[in-house]
């Protein structure tokens, strides 16, 4: 045998007094059980006409134009420039350059301060403490700048020759 649960409302308290007389409750309506839509003639399918966004062009050519400006203003040594168009989706363009710390510590808070101007969303810069290996990441543009002797160690020049040479 299933008991069923009842639930007993209580009455709401009778309001006392000249107030009482001149508030009514208003009972809120019901919703009715059939929902009214309004009828809306259908159109043929047309081809939607988007709005074109204003591509980006020529965004990295001036990021890259500038790392290089930089870089010759600031004397870097040993300049090597690779192109990843083809090679790669996440940049465009590598760089790669040796100097000493200082120098490598200035081209880089250059990089910092110029590369937003020019177009570069966010430049992101690591290694710059220790200024052995100085990774400046541009966006589309990727720049390494070694010491001479750590640039010997890792020969990022010679890893690069070879995938351009096996293509």
């Amino acid at each position: 045998m299933v008991k069923k649960a009842v639930s007993k409302k209580k009455a709401a308290p009778k309001k006392v007094g000249k107030k009482a007389d001149k508030t009514k409750k208003v009972a809120a309506p019901k919703a009715s059980k059939k929902l009214i839509r309004p009828v809306i003639a259908k159109k043929k399918n047309k081809p939607v006409a988007r709005a074109k966004l204003p591509k980006a062009a020529g965004v990295p050519e001036k990021i890259y134009a500038a790392v290089l400006k930089i870089l010759d203003d600031k004397q870097a040594d040993d300049l090597v420039k690779v192109d990843l168009r083809q090679r790669s989706a996440l940049y465009d363009y590598m760089v790669i350059a040796s100097g000493n710390p200082r120098q490598l510590q200035a081209i880089a808070a250059e990089m910092h301060k110029m590369l937003p101007s020019v177009g570069s969303k966010q430049v992101k810069i690591e290694g710059v403490a220790e200024g052995n290996w100085v990774l400046v990441d541009a966006g589309d543009v990727i720049v390494h700048l070694f010491r001479p002797e750590v640039r010997e160690f890792y020969n990022l020049d010679q890893i690069y020759a070879e995938t351009k040479s096996r293509k």
